[in-house]
């Protein structure tokens, strides 16, 4: 479909307009050709109608996952995996091993159908929802392994789910979710720290230590948010501001009464 413009453009400007409407920009106008072979859009419905009901809650669901997605993640929403390797068999993602694990990946161009698709069904919701618990459940299983002998792997299987997480920080705070923000960042605290994401998620803290305050956040989150932030903030070379998350989380611990909780927090920095 992009090839047949090459006469008429030039690789920028292909590229331009292929940002601007990814999926319909590009077709074929030729009478020889059958009408779902014409445009991107059409080939994609045309797959899309032939697959199963089970499979096109699955390639809908594909879409809300950012770069791509752990197989074991897409079990934990309930799929089997005959339903995803019958997408890699019809094309319409692809396996790739990353590790000790096989991770499902769309096309951008296919995955922005398959949200299309997903909003259509009204599911976009409940299917970010189901994202954002999977990603709290998988920083709290990752947490204790950062600090194992398996955290070179843990670390690597986290960095393929970064923007996944990013994107359910974003849900939480568009929901309401404080809580669900916070365990997701205290818990991947030393992998932010060893994968040097300091800067991309000191943003993400500002913008939930802001919604915290909004709400009724339980004192112990509030203790681990801000020892958090110090950690961070101390890694950024912003000593000043490390010093006053740090107090902070103590004054709060102490007045919960929770001096073991803050002493293990700062042990495993």
């Amino acid at each position: 479909l992009i090839a047949a413009h090459a006469l008429m453009l030039s690789p920028a400007a292909l590229l331009e307009r292929l940002r601007d409407r990814r999926i319909d920009l590009l077709g074929q106008s030729g009478d020889d050709l059958p009408a779902d072979q014409r445009t991107l859009t059409a080939a994609l419905q045309r797959s899309y109608s032939l697959l199963t009901t089970e499979e096109q809650r699955l390639f809908r669901t594909l879409g809300v996952f950012a770069g791509s997605v752990g197989v074991d993640a897409l079990e934990w929403f309930g799929f089997d995996l005959r339903t995803v390797q019958a997408l890699a068999n019809k094309s319409l993602l692809r396996l790739e091993s990353a590790g000790s694990t096989r991770r499902a990946v769309l096309l951008e161009t296919v995955r922005d159908y398959a949200l299309l698709r997903l909003h259509e069904a009204g599911e976009a919701a409940a299917a970010e929802h189901g994202r954002l618990a999977w990603c709290v459940m998988l920083a709290e299983r990752a947490e204790p392994m950062l600090h194992s002998a398996a955290q070179t792997s843990w670390l690597q299987r986290l960095e393929s789910d970064r923007y996944n997480f990013y994107a359910a920080l974003r849900t939480a705070l568009d929901t309401g979710s404080v809580a669900d923000a916070v365990r997701i960042c205290v818990a991947l605290r030393h992998f932010w720290v060893a994968r040097n994401h300091v800067a991309e998620i000191a943003a993400w803290l500002g913008a939930i230590h802001r919604a915290a305050e909004q709400v009724d956040l339980e004192e112990q989150l509030w203790v681990r948010l801000l020892n958090c932030e110090g950690t961070i903030a101390f890694y950024r070379a912003e000593y000043a501001a490390a010093s006053v998350h740090f107090a902070a989380a103590l004054a709060r611990a102490e007045a919960i009464g929770d001096l073991g909780r803050l002493a293990t927090e700062l042990l495993s920095i």
